[in-house]
């Protein structure tokens, strides 16, 4: 199969896609549209499963950590439950005065979170759709919403300019951050949740610390537009969307800029980096999808096929499939596998790699997932923050191709830990995050 050719055009809608989202394990996609529908499908087929109509223009949406449900917000500001394999009606809860706008779930699945044009964010119990807090103090749209991967503390963004951060399980304040002087359109938390970066309408990324909300970094480019934000999984860099048909590269360590990724005829409203960071992609309103590699910043491909903007882009978890929702209406879904293979590394390259373990944040188990080049002896430790190994995963012996094992992560307390693979003189190590 060619190189990013198109699986599959999941047509339906016909209006724009608002939010596109794969289920956890990858078999399914959901896309939330301004036909007030949602519609479900086959991730492997493109086979529709269902159809969910009669909604008012479903803004957002997003699964559950476990996949079996399927969270949507709408302009008539409530938010919807749906069984993620039969399309059913779980639930409706209302609370907001006007359109929800963005809605995200707690890494543990125990909690939701909506904002909304009227400035507020609500906190609901996820099971039963009850009201736990509202939080108030923006003045304007709350145009993102996003929980740290511990599930301790939910950031905000608005156009308002600022950004806030919430303690979750108070429902309290805990800092405002300052600084943007137009719209904050997007915002990420690095995956260790240390950091906390902001992409505004003037021409700065502001990087802050999660923990105390101090402003660390400005990442300037004047004149600029940022609609989209993206840590690598990483850690180590960010990319970012602008209106001026290019995607900048950061380094997070120094704050300098490392590559301007051009080709786009017309805005980037959309990147996002595969589960293992060799490959980012970014939507266009020039119709266009671009894949760059991300260790060199060369151009990989162009995938053609939408009529309007790529509004939103998604990794499958193995990193073998790429979903977008354009403005036409329509969700392609596009083969990767030429540039990273079935587990998620580059299949033509010759170098040991370790994906980022599945689920991260981790509350019960995990999975890590590895390639050997050739077979030799392998080794997979975890360690705490301070380099204490904790466990031995693997140790002997192993094949050249792609391997996997199970980590139980119950008998540790919550927390930054690392799992380190080394096979000969070459190691990787990958950070992991323990919620509790």
């Amino acid at each position: 199969m060619a190189t990013g050719s198109e699986l599959a055009e999941l047509g339906g809608p016909d209006w724009t896609i608002h939010s596109v989202a794969y289920s956890p394990d990858g078999m399914q996609v959901a896309a939330g549209s301004g036909d007030r529908s949602i519609w479900l499908w086959d991730a492997a087929t493109g086979d529709s499963l269902q159809t969910i109509e009669g909604l008012p223009v479903v803004t957002s949406v997003a699964y559950s950590p476990d996949g079996k449900r399927v969270l949507s917000g709408g302009s008539d500001g409530t938010l919807r439950l749906w069984d993620a394999t039969t399309g059913a009606h779980l639930a409706t809860i209302e609370g907001h005065a006007s359109w929800v706008r963005s809605v995200a779930y707690s890494p543990k699945g125990t909690q939701l979170a909506s904002g909304s044009s009227n400035g507020t964010v609500r906190l609901w119990h996820a099971a039963t759709g009850a009201h736990l807090a509202t939080l108030e103090g923006h003045t304007d749209r709350v145009t993102a919403v996003a929980y740290s991967p511990d599930g301790m503390q939910l950031a905000s963004g608005s156009r308002d300019y600022t950004i806030r951060l919430w303690d979750v399980a108070a429902g309290t304040h805990q800092a405002t951050l300052e600084g943007h002087t137009f719209w904050v359109n997007s915002i990420a938390y690095s995956t260790d949740g240390m950091q906390l970066a902001s992409a505004g309408n003037d021409g700065t990324i502001r990087l802050w610390d999660a923990a105390t909300g101090i402003h660390q970094a400005t990442l300037e480019a004047p004149e600029t537009v940022f609609f989209s934000v993206a840590f690598s999984p990483d850690g180590m860099q960010l990319a970012s969307g602008t209106h001026t048909r290019s995607v900048y590269l950061w380094d997070i360590a120094t704050g300098t800029h490392q590559a301007t990724l051009k080709g786009h005829r017309q805005f980037v409203q959309s990147v996002a980096y595969s589960p293992d960071g060799s490959q980012l992609a970014s939507g266009s309103g020039d119709r266009t999808i671009r894949l760059w590699d991300v260790a060199t910043g060369a151009y990989q491909a162009a995938l053609t096929g939408n009529r309007f903007t790529v509004n939103s882009l998604a990794y499958s978890p193995d990193g073998t499939q790429l979903a977008s929702g354009s403005a036409d209406g329509t969700v392609r879904v596009w083969d990767n596998s030429h540039w990273i293979s079935p587990t998620g590394i580059e299949s033509n390259t010759d170098l040991l790699s370790v994906l980022a373990n599945y689920p991260n944040p981790v509350h019960l188990e995990t999975t890590i997932t590895y390639a050997l080049p050739r077979a030799g002896d392998v080794q997979i430790t975890v360690a705490d923050i301070l380099g204490r190994e904790i466990v031995r995963l693997v140790e002997g012996h192993r094949p050249a191709g792609w391997h996997s094992v199970r980590f139980d992560a119950r008998g540790l307390p919550g927390g930054l830990y690392f799992y380190r693979l080394q096979a000969g003189r070459k190691q990787f190590a990958r950070p992991m995050i323990v919620v509790r």
